[in-house]
Formats: structure tokens, C-alpha cells, sequence
């Protein structure tokens, strides 16, 4: 089906916008970038050409999938992206993936956690559960997601096809509505104030 609508998550120090063409150019920058993309699922070079092919043919075609640029708000200027793929609205979870901070001056920015929220707050709406898949040494990644509620899944794997992505292990970790709405009330409502 094809998406007709683009999505806006509106925050106070960001905009998340869905990936268009006037964002290529930094999402091929940043995922042909050695530092950034070690442990991503890419196997090859992107170029803009091939990002459009892949919009075209796949992402605007696939309304399980979805793909967010944070644009800071104040200066316009886009510096990271998130998504999410598998969404399956009626066993209600999804993948939470596609993760890069393009700009490491936004490391700190209020925006960039701002964002997680924004994305999480509109995802719970349609998922009970949403899970992540992590490379074994990667250990920001980790943190990050450990400060933001995920923890490992101690079941069985729910996406066995992500155990194993060119030639990475991944650890599968998961969060329920009710582990975010804590991470949430911890980490975001009562920091409010301070952050913005």
C-alpha cells in the first residue's frame, strides 16, 4: 500500500519528518560513513541514486516501515534518523531500528532525546511491545537503550532472522507500553523543565 500521507512529530527543540528526497544527501553521507555504520544491516555503499531506487520501489510501497529524519527545529538543520519495520498492528509490536546521529554536535542536544519520546509516544499508540536488535560489542548502543527501557528478551526470539545480519550477532531486546510509560515518567516528564 502506498503511503500517501508523510508523518510530523512536532517537539519543542525537533521536528521528526519522514524521509524525502531532500534528505538523501545526508542519509547516504551518514550510512557510507565507517564510524556510523559498523553495525549497521548495510552491506553495500549507498549512493542517492540507489537511496531513490529503495524509496521509490520499496519504502512508499510498504506501509509496515517507516523511516524519520530529527531536524532541530530552531536552525533546520537534520542530524539524525530512527524508524521502525515489521509493524504488525494486529499482534501490536513492531522493530525499532535505524538509528544514527549523523552530527555529533547534537549528542547532547534536548532534541535528540526529544525525539525517542515523540517516536515512542506515536508507535504505542499501534504496539504493545517493540523490540530492537543490537550488535554484541556494541556497547553505545547498549546504554542508550538500557536508559531508554529496553531489556534483553529472555524468551524465545521473536525475529530469528535478526539473529545473524551480514555476518553480525545481534542480541534481541524488547520494551512493553507499560516499561516505556516508567522510562518515560523517569526520564522525560520529570526532566522537562531542565531540558527545555
Amino acid at each position: 500500500m502506498e503511503k500517501n500521507k508523510k508523518l510530523n512529530l512536532i517537539g519543542r527543540k525537533v521536528l521528526l519528518t519522514e524521509i524525502k528526497p531532500q534528505y538523501f544527501g545526508e542519509v547516504v553521507k551518514w550510512r557510507n560513513d565507517g564510524e556510523l555504520n559498523k553495525f549497521l544491516n548495510q552491506p553495500q555503499e549507498l549512493t542517492v541514486e540507489s537511496e531513490d531506487a529503495w524509496y521509490r520501489q520499496k519504502y512508499l510501497q510498504d506501509d509496515t516501515q517507516g523511516f524519520m529524519i530529527f531536524v532541530d527545529k530552531e536552525k533546520s538543520i537534520p542530524f539524525a534518523t530512527i524508524g521502525w519495520t515489521d509493524m504488525d498492528k494486529v499482534n501490536r509490536c513492531c522493530i525499532l531500528g535505524r538509528l544514527i546521529l549523523g552530527n555529533p554536535e547534537y549528542r547532547n542536544h534536548p532534541g535528540f532525546l526529544e525525539g525517542f519520546f515523540l517516536l515512542s509516544d506515536y508507535l504505542y499508540q499501534f504496539v504493545d511491545v517493540m523490540y530492537i536488535h543490537l550488535a554484541g560489542d556494541n556497547r553505545k548502543a547498549y546504554r542508550l537503550n538500557k536508559m531508554l527501557g529496553f531489556v534483553p528478551n529472555q524468551g524465545e526470539m521473536q525475529y530469528p532472522q535478526e539473529a545473524v545480519v551480514n555476518n553480525i550477532n545481534q542480541k534481541e531486546f524488547l520494551r512493553t507500553k507499560d516499561m516505556y510509560k516508567e522510562v518515560r515518567k523517569k526520564l522525560y516528564e520529570d526532566l522537562m523543565d531542565s531540558l527545555f
